[in-house]
């Protein structure tokens, strides 16, 4: 959950990068489209396909860069409920071992700790 909240913003700022790109994308499609028979007409295919692919590239690029963010802060999502996870098992298994918890009420916070953790 921290970590969700502390790259919120980041994220976000990200998408709306995205939905901006993608919405370019789409307008510059569309007029291409539009206009191909003028396109034909003056000889300029070539031309087209350049624009298309350079916008085409401007979004892969913006969609990456948003996937590689999104797994960041999944993986650090990750690795901090799974070193909490863990630490309950080694501070539990201390406790144990001095005979101030037992087995069962290990295995059951373990189990509330992973409802609790992992979604």
């Amino acid at each position: 959950l921290f970590v969700a909240l502390l790259f919120k913003n980041s994220l976000e700022q990200k998408q709306e990068e995205l939905i901006n790109e993608t919405n370019s994308s789409i307008a510059v499609t569309q007029d291409l489209i539009e206009g191909i028979t003028d396109w034909k007409i003056a000889n300029r295919e070539p031309n087209i396909f350049r624009v298309f692919e350079s916008k085409t590239l401007k979004l892969l690029e913006k969609q990456v860069k948003v996937e590689k963010f999104q797994y960041i802060v999944v993986s650090l999502n990750q690795l901090f409920s799974n070193v909490l996870y863990f630490g309950s098992w080694i501070v539990g298994g201390f406790l144990i071992i001095r005979g101030q918890l037992s087995l069962g009420s290990l295995i059951a916070f373990s189990q509330l700790l992973a409802r609790i953790s992992y979604p």
